[in-house]
């Protein structure tokens, strides 16, 4: 199937109620719109006919075809369901659609390994993707949504809200009540209560923590960028550094979040807008915290402030920042022992042995080994597969997807042990 870019006066006019240096209004009116972290933007409009944004000409092209849902995944995986319930993937080789079948009623995608929908019966299914067959699995549900890395929640009619086990293949029950639910990976979970109340899910203490505000709707990026409307339509951003939600300019009535470089909005008439990043640049993340009061940070073979036994006089290429201390998936401790800005711990003792053997202590002040944590857990967060034994790698390095583990045992040589249950 074929693009068809079509004439200016076709598409729509170029939106006229831009706000300035925050949002640049695009040429268009759509009714939804839909983006991953990678890949173009894409929406339908009140035909149900659908576009793709060609950035570098800044303009849509119609795409072959109508539905009346479009889902775009972290990783640019396109799907959507027609007026008849009938479901589809789009395919880049072919420039066309390829039906998955199902009789659909909402769409959600995390990636091409985690596309899920609801029936109109809200029983939940997964997409096969070798197979290309839909997978039921058990309990309704009234919403679902999936991650970058296939992390993938569920609410039901009762507000109770439900997290998959992959392994199990079964949803398990989580404490409290949500109306609805934002995930942009496994570590960051949001959701909005019935009242309103903005929350995000700590998984370490299982719970639920509320952050000041309330939104009426709420998306997430891969990166664990975080935007809400309120229930006028007012734009909200979530400051990692401040651990609130602070109003940016413009109103919407739909948002999409693919990254915190990648945000997109719709107003009331259909008009789309483009988040300019720089207007809210440094509001993203709390991994780069501001210089710390005690001393130059950062600069190499200055002397470090005076601290707790073990950091004093620290100095190189390692330097001690004072990061802001809240609540939210991204916060950070106290403290943090930085080498060239990378941040390697919390607010737990850190130490650097700089006599004789170097070696790194994390919840310890006297590490015995280069690495020495004192704890029962480490989090190897992202999951990573080789794409073969041979595949680029230094010997010593660790990966892991769901079905192995991997060690590269010598110079672009890998060997893989496979889990199982106990």
């Amino acid at each position: 199937m074929r693009k068809i870019v079509l004439p200016f006066l076709l598409i729509a006019r170029l939106a006229n109620t831009q706000v300035p240096g925050t949002w640049v209004g695009i040429q268009g009116r759509l009714t939804q719109i839909s983006i991953g972290q990678t890949g173009p933007v894409w929406g339908i409009n009140s035909a149900q006919r659908i576009f793709q944004y060609d950035s570098s000409t800044g303009t849509w092209a119609n795409i072959n075809g109508s539905l009346a849902q479009i889902a775009v995944g972290y990783d640019g995986t396109v799907g959507g369901v027609n007026a008849q319930g009938e479901s589809y993937l789009y395919s880049t080789k072919s420039e066309g659609w390829v039906n998955v079948g199902g009789e659909i009623s909402s769409l959600t995608i995390g990636n091409a390994n985690s596309i899920w929908a609801l029936n109109p019966a809200s029983s939940a299914f997964y997409l096969d993707p070798k197979l290309l067959k839909w997978v039921n699995v058990p309990g309704t549900f009234t919403e679902l949504s999936s991650g970058a890395d296939g992390d993938t929640w569920g609410i039901n009619s009762g507000g109770q809200v439900f997290h998959f086990d992959r392994a199990a293949q079964v949803f398990n029950l989580v404490p409290g009540t949500l109306a609805q639910i934002a995930v942009g990976s496994s570590g960051n979970v949001w959701g909005i209560s019935p009242t309103g109340m903005v929350c995000y899910f700590d998984a370490p203490a299982d719970i639920w923590r509320n952050v000041t505000g309330n939104l009426a709707q709420i998306k997430v990026g891969a990166d664990g960028d975080t935007w809400g409307l309120d229930a006028s339509g007012d734009i909200f951003h979530f400051n990692h550094l401040s651990q609130s939600f602070e109003q940016i300019s413009g109103q919407f009535s739909a948002i999409a979040v693919g990254s915190s470089l990648s945000v997109w909005g719709l107003n009331g008439a259909g008009d789309i807008f483009m988040l300019n990043p720089a207007a809210v640049l440094g509001t993203n993340t709390a991994t780069q915290g501001p210089p710390g009061p005690q001393g130059p940070a950062g600069l190499a073979g200055a002397p470090g402030p005076p601290g707790p036994a073990g950091l004093s006089g620290i100095s190189g290429t390692f330097s001690v920042n004072s990061i802001l201390l809240g609540i939210g998936p991204n916060s950070i401790g106290n403290s943090a022992l930085s080498d060239n800005g990378a941040v390697v711990t919390s607010s737990e003792p850190v130490t650097v042995n700089t006599v004789g053997t170097s070696a790194l202590g994390i919840g310890t002040l006297t590490p015995q080994a280069s690495l020495d944590i004192n704890g029962s857990q480490f989090i190897l967060e992202t999951p990573s597969t080789p794409s073969s034994s041979s595949a680029p790698c230094t010997t010593g390095t660790f990966a892991w997807d769901a079905n192995f583990l991997y060690l590269c045992t010598s110079t672009n040589a890998w060997k893989r042990a496979a889990w199982s249950a106990f």
